[in-house]
């Protein structure tokens, strides 16, 4: 009987062994779990790039208006100039032709 009964506490002690390794395993990977999740949580909790980006955004869109503006200047500014160069009229060059007899 005593035989039996350290058989059974070893095969016991064995077991819980096993068990307490398994819990180690399982607390590690919920340990882990609990992390990921935290950090997901706070990542969607941040809202600092999403406010960045709408910023960058709108200043793009009030760069891009005043190059619209500057380019609608220029090229009225051009318009003007060619305007003028075809109102004006065209100078008669005339040849000296004294010069050639020389």
């Amino acid at each position: 009987m005593p035989w039996q009964v350290q058989q059974r506490y070893n095969d016991t002690t064995e077991e819980v062994a096993d068990f307490t390794a398994e819990l180690g395993s399982v607390s590690e990977k919920l340990e882990y779990t609990k992390s990921t999740m935290d950090e997901q949580e706070n990542n969607r909790l941040d809202t600092k790039p999403l406010h960045d980006i709408k910023r960058a955004k709108e200043k793009l869109r009030a760069e891009l208006k005043q190059m619209e503006v500057k380019i609608g200047v220029a090229e009225h500014t051009l318009l003007k100039t060619q305007l003028k160069a075809r109102n004006q009229p065209q100078p008669t060059h005339k040849r000296d032709y004294d010069s050639d007899d020389e």
